[in-house]
């Protein structure tokens, strides 16, 4: 073989040879995405849920309960269903996330959940997690996004429990958006979590008989007993994914500006059991702000009236006092 063709066929070696070992990266790179190469992500928690004391959420207390779900978000900018897992505390959370995907995260945190929510027999809890107590992530595409971002919950009580649409329960709320698996960036999932309740605080004024039942949207919510005059209690609001776009999202500090408008219906009991209308009307709650009710039973029921004041304190106070009147004796 002269030179010449010698030369010729090293040029065809090498060229086969860069082929071959390119095409063997293309096939590794490939084989990568499709065995869906994993990487391990840590989870923290901040915002307001740093509020909730000097030990927040730790393994010691063990009764807040917090679930979150992880979606994949595909080419369309989609949520696919990806994981969920149901938490006892916030310390040493992580998940397996593949190589080159983009996730979106969701969090819910019940305060004192494990005595508020109900669990079946089978150890499921119900709305808003629907899931056992893991302290892991389960892979698995059987999520349903509406109960995490919104504020019914099911409570002990009875059999099956009690569904509350507005229960009286200490909440929070948080989103991560297009977290980008990479292996040369394991940066944790930072999800901050806004709280997401508003205060009800019921004042009397001249109540010296019966009770006093107060419903939130046809729901009954709160009594007072005489002689008690006077309770206050919180409330998770309904709309927790628009209470955080309201005021957390993209905010450094966050605000109190989301609200909800609902009816209030506040009715009187005497002594003798006869149910006396006090008064109802829809009432404006803000986001982590205490609203005051007064209450002033006028002895002629058929003078009954609202009218509405406003002042200021913290929960945080929302500024608003709402008088009902009426419910007076036959």
């Amino acid at each position: 073989m002269n030179a010449k063709n010698i030369f010729g066929f090293s040029a065809v070696l090498m060229i086969a040879v860069s082929c071959i070992t390119s095409c063997s990266k293309i096939t590794d790179d490939v084989a990568d995405k499709a065995e869906g190469k994993e990487i391990i992500v840590p989870l923290k928690f901040g915002g307001e849920i740093a509020n909730l004391g000097n030990t927040p959420l730790s393994r010691a207390s063990g009764d807040d309960l917090l679930y979150i779900q992880a979606y994949t978000i595909d080419e369309n900018d989609k949520d696919v269903a990806y994981a969920h897992g149901l938490f006892d505390g916030t310390t040493d959370i992580k998940i397996a996330l593949r190589e080159g995907d983009r996730y979106n995260f969701f969090a819910t945190l019940v305060k004192d959940g494990k005595n508020r929510i109900y669990m079946n027999e089978e150890g499921r809890w119900g709305i808003p997690f629907y899931t056992t107590l893991t302290n892991s992530f389960i892979i698995d595409n059987d999520l349903y996004g509406y109960d995490i971002s919104h504020g019914s919950a099911d409570l002990l009580g009875g059999e099956y429990g009690v569904y509350r649409y507005y229960p009286d329960i200490d909440r929070y709320y948080g989103i991560y958006e297009s977290y980008m698996a990479n292996s040369a960036n394991t940066e944790p999932v930072n999800i901050n979590m806004l709280r997401t309740v508003f205060g009800l605080n019921v004042i009397t004024e001249d109540f010296t008989d019966g009770r006093l039942v107060f419903e939130l949207n046809e729901e009954e919510v709160l009594e007072i007993t005489y002689p008690q005059t006077e309770a206050s209690k919180i409330f998770s609001l309904q709309r927790l994914d628009y209470a955080f776009q309201e005021d957390a999202e993209g905010k450094t500090e966050y605000t109190n500006y989301y609200k909800e408008y609902i009816p209030v219906k506040v009715t009187r009991f005497n002594s003798a059991n006869d149910e006396i209308p006090v008064d109802e009307q829809v009432i404006e709650f803000t986001r982590n702000m205490m609203t005051t009710l007064k209450v002033r039973i006028y002895s002629d029921m058929y003078e009954n009236g609202i009218s509405i004041t406003t002042e200021n304190t913290e929960m945080i106070d929302s500024g608003q006092e709402v008088e009902f009147v009426g419910g007076g004796d036959f």
